[in-house]
């Protein structure tokens, strides 16, 4: 089933305006010079505000479905070579 389907038009909207401050955050964080060495602690702090500060505005099924598929990593990526199967022009 489609995320679009799952997930409220405004939910979706209100995922899309944090992600867009998270950025301009990040950004601002990275853009000055003093600020710059807490960048790192800045990323670790995102992670924190997914695994609790989201899950009060987002259910557990908005937030599969606003992150993304997971893939297996099976290894197949390593199998598939382009030049073996790109079609040769004759």
């Amino acid at each position: 089933m489609p995320f679009t389907e799952s997930v409220r038009i405004w939910k979706m909207h209100i995922y899309t305006a944090i992600q867009i401050a998270c950025l301009i955050f990040v950004y601002a964080i990275k853009n000055f010079k003093i600020t710059a060495l807490a960048f790192p602690f800045v990323l670790m702090l995102f992670i924190v505000f997914r695994q609790l500060i989201l899950p009060k505005f987002f259910n557990e099924k908005e937030l599969r479905a606003l992150d993304g598929e997971e893939e297996d990593d099976d290894g197949e990526w390593i199998d598939r070579d382009f030049y073996e199967n790109a079609p040769i022009p004759v």
